[in-house]
């Protein structure tokens, strides 16, 4: 079993599981609560109303530079 203990690694998860849950929201998959698209902006600092494909995008740079 593998524990994340980092603070670099918890992020990461956490990215990677907006990236997995907007992905489902961009093929037509809804949620309870507020969307991923809506925690990805106010995550990563972009403007809301921000289409998911662009948010998407994002999130994959975000991912890649860590």
């Amino acid at each position: 079993m593998y524990a994340l203990t980092t603070p670099e690694q918890i992020n990461k998860y956490k990215l990677l599981t907006l990236k997995s849950a907007l992905g489902l929201e961009i093929k037509g998959l809804k949620g309870r609560g507020k969307s991923a698209n809506t925690l990805a902006c106010q995550l990563l600092g972009l403007p809301k109303g921000t289409k998911k494909t662009v948010t998407f995008a994002y999130l994959e740079q975000a991912i890649q530079s860590l």
